[in-house]
């Protein structure tokens, strides 16, 4: 990222490590223009308890101990956004936008810089659900490697994280500009797995999903809006693909007075 000596910095999306001591955020040049795809992942440190915080002269308040690091050491025309802390602290994952290639993907990397993976799966993640789950993700230099070519279209892929599991196992990941093709990582054996939980099938759209606070189920529903024909809320466990749905009464409508 080039700054100039006069450019202002701002930042966006901060996020805490689980113990506290630790926040990530994007930091980008503040022009008049915002840019945002100059932005670069910084993480700050908490004074520690012995510590004697500085003190800003205007707001009287203590501030974060020295200016912050970047999180990765990455170079060229790209920019790193929407840090996400896993709630063990072991990872932070990342959307990764290289603006020259045109195309967007989930990243994952150790707090201190090391493992940084790019969690890209080898097929079109349309074709899942999968049946098991299979090794995804490349170093981040090497993300082309496993594929024949580069994208044949700019904007393709258009992969980014979306939310970790509650206890840090797994990371949703999310194809498209809104929920159409989930998949699951996790890291086992020293390396990242997918598995593929729905894929698009026709006109239909995931419009929300989430996890559940405990073990591996998450929940999510279809379509664009609300339908008369009665709504699904499908709750699938990523390790069994194991559904049960939550079904509305078909044309459910309720009176706002009664509401």
């Amino acid at each position: 990222m080039l700054v100039k000596s006069v450019d202002l910095l701002t930042t966006n999306n901060p996020t805490f490590s689980p113990d506290g001591k630790y926040m990530a955020a994007e930091v980008y040049p503040a022009g008049m223009d915002l840019r945002r795809y100059q932005s670069r992942i910084m993480v700050f440190r908490f004074p520690e308890a012995q510590e004697e915080p500085d003190l800003s002269s205007f707001f009287l308040a203590a501030v974060f101990a020295g200016p912050g690091r970047r999180l990765t050491s990455l170079t060229g025309n790209n920019c790193e956004l929407m840090p996400i802390w896993s709630p063990t602290g072991e990872w932070i994952a990342f959307t990764f936008v290289d603006l020259d290639s045109g195309f967007v993907a989930p990243v994952v990397v150790r707090p201190n810089g090391s493992d940084m993976t790019m969690l890209l799966p080898k097929e079109m993640m349309t074709t899942w659900p999968s049946d098991k789950w299979r090794p995804i993700g490349t170093w981040l230099a090497k993300a082309w490697d496993e594929r024949p070519s580069p994208p044949c279209d700019w904007g393709f892929p258009h992969i980014t994280p979306v939310e970790w599991s509650p206890d840090g196992k797994y990371l949703l990941l999310n194809e498209g500009k809104r929920f159409t093709s989930l998949m699951v990582a996790k890291w086992e054996g020293g390396r990242w797995w997918g598995r593929g939980t729905w894929g698009l099938m026709g006109s239909t759209w995931v419009r929300f999903a989430t996890w559940g606070p405990k073990g591996p189920w998450f929940a999510y529903v279809m379509g664009h809006r609300p339908s008369l024909d009665g709504e699904e809320i499908i709750l699938k466990n990523v390790e069994t693909l194991k559904e049960m749905k939550l079904l509305l009464p078909q044309g459910l409508m309720i009176k706002w007075m009664d509401w």
